[in-house]
Order: C-alpha cells, then sequence, then structure tokens
C-alpha cells in the first residue's frame, strides 16, 4: 500500500536535492579553484629537468650529459623551427578561408564578419594563448614575463 505524498514530504524531497546539489556544487568549486593555473612553456627549464632525468636514470658520464645538452638543444631548436612553419601554415589558411568568406558578404556582413573576427582574436589573446605564429624563446632565453 502506498502512502500518499504529502506537501511537507514534497517539500523535504525538494530541500533534500538542493542541500545535494549545493554539496557537489561546492565540492567541484573547490577542486577546481584549488588547480594550479597552466603554467607557461619554459624551454631552459625543459631541458634542464629532461638532462637531469636522463644523467640520473641513465647515469651518464660528465662529458656524456654535456654531449647530451648540445642534442637537447639542437632538437629543441629543430622542433621550434619546424613549430614556426606549421604555425606560418595554419594561419595562411585562416587567411584564405577568411579572404573566401569576406568574398560572398555584402559590404554590411563584410563589417559585421570584421567585428566577429576582432571578437574572435581578442577572446583567443584574453585566454592566454596569445599570438601562436610568435616563435617559442629560443632555448637558453628567460622565459616570458621573467
Amino acid at each position: 500500500m502506498r502512502l500518499p505524498v504529502t506537501k511537507t514530504v514534497a517539500a523535504l524531497y525538494v530541500a533534500a536535492i538542493f542541500a545535494i546539489g549545493a554539496v557537489a556544487g561546492g565540492a567541484v568549486s573547490y577542486t577546481y579553484g584549488r588547480k594550479q593555473p597552466p603554467r607557461r612553456f619554459d624551454p631552459e627549464a625543459m631541458r634542464q629537468e629532461q638532462k637531469e632525468r636522463y644523467t640520473r636514470e641513465l647515469g651518464l658520464s660528465a662529458e656524456q650529459a654535456m654531449q647530451l645538452d648540445s642534442i637537447i638543444r639542437q632538437g629543441m631548436d629543430e622542433f621550434g623551427a619546424c613549430h614556426r612553419e606549421h604555425m606560418d601554415r595554419i594561419h595562411d589558411l585562416f587567411k584564405k578561408g577568411h579572404d573566401r568568406i569576406a568574398a560572398i558578404l555584402t559590404p554590411e556582413q563584410k563589417l559585421e564578419f570584421e567585428k566577429l573576427e576582432k571578437k574572435r582574436e581578442e577572446k583567443f589573446s584574453r585566454d592566454g594563448r596569445g599570438d601562436r605564429r610568435a616563435p617559442p624563446p629560443e632555448p637558453g632565453s628567460p622565459p616570458p614575463g621573467k
């Protein structure tokens, strides 16, 4: 036999659901609030950390560690050059797409399109990603902001 649900019982259910939601929301907020902000890429620190780890875990001699450092620097330089070429290509593709879209728009639509693009670029910069076409810092140079 099922008991009839009264207004008091319904109110208690609603209050319990609200309380559970508040606790869950607080837990999620607390977790995300304690997260470390993403680190800026520091090529010098990465190179040093990699060199130290390989030296320690492989038992490298001082001479081998020096050779390893040179190899890591060369690899980072090559990777940076590849990254710059890749980002230049992506920028060119975005520009081509932008130009294709602009070609089908009326003058009024072009003005709106340019505003939308400007907002997108501002958001991109605000997100901390900045200009991705900018080359990564040269190995050995101080990290940005220092």
